[in-house]
């Protein structure tokens, strides 16, 4: 049966943000080498409380891990501010422009 696995790579990490990317591959039974499907793709990450959060959940362990070690205790991106629903601000009725 074949098996899909990720490589994970660190393309840049700043005290600030960190920048991976990711590669998927195939093992197709009876062969010896990997095969990569797909493009590369990239995910950024901020040194926010929420950010922290996120690469603890989305990247394996070791890689977390030391990003956080960058990282260091304390964030230093503020998260944005949570989106005001419009319908809950107001009376309830939306005008159009």
């Amino acid at each position: 049966m074949p098996e899909i696995t990720k490589e994970y790579l660190l393309d840049a990490l700043t005290i600030n943000s960190v920048s991976v990317l990711v590669k998927q591959f195939i093992q197709l039974d009876g062969e010896s080498e990997a095969q990569q499907i797909g493009k590369p793709t990239r995910i950024s990450y901020v040194n926010s409380v929420n950010g922290r959060k996120e690469v603890l959940a989305e990247l394996p362990e070791n890689f977390a891990y030391g990003i956080l070690k960058v990282w260091g205790d304390i964030a230093t991106v503020p998260d944005p501010p949570a989106p005001i629903n419009a319908l809950q601000e107001g009376s309830g009725d939306v005008e159009n422009a």
